[in-house]
């Protein structure tokens, strides 16, 4: 089972230690439960520098397949980042790439609090909608 851990916090002493923490609680709960497991464990690491090797999206300069091969190998997303950072920030540009990956895919994602912003962010702006208009004349 391969799992991405997804590291949404700044370069700051405090979001190292948060992000740390988080890797820390997601390997204990997983090797712990690895009775029920009955592949290895295969974990990766990404932050706003890495995720690249992740994204891959036609509508973005993200289009490299190799990429796309390696998200759809991933089984589980574990998704935490800064809850002050906005989804509409352009630091956050990458995070809501992998997050419409996600929802087009169908992925199993674990999102707290920034990513869970993002998600409703992105379904409150009709990520995936797209309107047509047609204008009626009356004079036939």
């Amino acid at each position: 089972m391969k799992i991405l851990i997804v590291n949404g916090y700044g370069k700051c002493i405090k979001g190292f230690r948060s992000q740390e923490h988080y890797k820390q609680i997601i390997k204990e709960v997983l090797t712990g439960k690895k009775e029920m497991i009955d592949t290895e464990l295969e974990f990766f690491f990404a932050d706003r520098d890495s995720i690249d090797d992740f994204l891959y999206e036609i509508d973005s300069s993200f289009v490299r397949v190799e990429c796309g091969k390696m998200f759809d190998s991933i089984d589980l997303i574990f998704f935490e980042g800064d809850a002050n950072l906005r989804p509409w920030s352009p630091n956050a540009y990458k995070f809501l790439i992998l997050l419409r990956m996600c929802m087009r895919s169908n992925k199993i994602l674990f999102a707290s609090s920034f990513a869970m912003q993002g998600l409703v962010f992105l379904i409150a702006s009709n990520v995936e909608c797209v309107q047509t208009y047609t204008y009626f004349s009356n004079s036939q």
